[in-house]
């Protein structure tokens, strides 16, 4: 396989969450929302949720196994802590406050692939769909 950035394989296993949830009945609202230094992934909304959506990718080496352990791993109490940052900046810039019509909920979806040689893309193995992954403090 070609050798794939890390925002390559980041965008690629974003579009694969995507169209999970789009399968799942999910409205998508943003994609890589910025508030200042801080992003979220994904925002959607199903009936009674608005989700913020963290997305992990990692890819399986044939020989090595994955790197780096499970993609929920690096989701860990800073970049929480950055995320609900930045779902209270979207939340204040969309309705004026952080109160919200629908529950909010912290998600995390893993993405795990497998490197296909001499493909332009890898192979889905397995998606792992974490809800309510954490909450704010």
């Amino acid at each position: 396989m070609k050798t794939k950035t890390t925002t390559e394989t980041g965008r690629f296993g974003e579009d694969i969450a995507v169209k999970h949830l789009k399968k799942n009945r999910y409205k998508i609202l943003e994609r890589n929302y910025r508030a200042g230094h801080n992003e979220i992934d994904i925002i959607a909304e199903n009936k009674d949720f608005t989700v913020f959506v963290e997305v992990k990718t990692r890819v399986a080496h044939k020989v090595y196994g994955f790197d780096y352990g499970n993609p929920s791993d690096a989701v860990d109490a800073a970049k929480q802590k950055r995320t609900i940052a930045a779902a209270k900046a979207y939340l204040y810039k969309r309705n004026g406050c952080e109160e919200n019509d629908k529950m909010v909920r912290f998600d995390v979806i893993e993405i795990y692939l497998q490197d296909v040689a001499f493909s332009t893309k890898p192979a889905l193995l397995k998606i792992e769909h974490m809800e309510d992954a954490f909450r704010p403090r």
